[in-house]
């Protein structure tokens, strides 16, 4: 009897163990894509024309045309994870930098969705992201992959 439960708790430790290793490493969870509207012509961004989009500094893609910024649900490990990659900011750093732009310029930060590819998908000049695990390529061109 002593055996067995020894063996159960071992193999539980070992499930345990291996759940979390996956987690530690770089995974297709954890990678972020940057995607477009279709209608978009471009086919390629850079990490830095993506964070100016999206701090409205820059308000057209390269080719011309508008960009639409779309944000996911703040507080949300899809946008905790794009804030850090992307902005280089923590979320109350994203906080404070929005609410100084309000005030000085009058801008506000891009909208929020539950669903990135649905709203980007929908929206002419759209720029969203998601997790690369979330994607589904069939419904808008990806421009990045972090």
């Amino acid at each position: 009897m002593k055996s067995v439960v020894t063996s159960l708790v071992i193999t539980s430790l070992v499930m345990v163990g291996f759940a979390i290793v996956p987690m530690s490493g770089k995974t297709e969870n954890n990678t972020l894509i940057v995607f477009v509207n279709k209608s978009v012509s471009i086919s390629a961004l850079s990490l830095d024309e993506v964070r100016r989009v999206f701090l409205k500094v820059r308000t057209t893609l390269k080719d011309g045309s508008r960009a639409v910024p779309v944000n996911a649900k703040a507080g949300s490990a899809l946008r905790k994870a794009f804030v850090q990659k992307v902005l280089g900011m923590d979320e109350l750093e994203e906080t404070r930098y929005w609410q100084v732009q309000k005030i000085k310029r009058g801008v506000v930060p891009p909208s929020e969705f539950n669903n990135t590819q649905k709203a980007v998908y929908s929206l002419a000049g759209g720029i969203g992201y998601c997790f690369a695990s979330d994607h589904i390529s069939t419904v808008n061109k990806v421009v990045l992959r972090l």
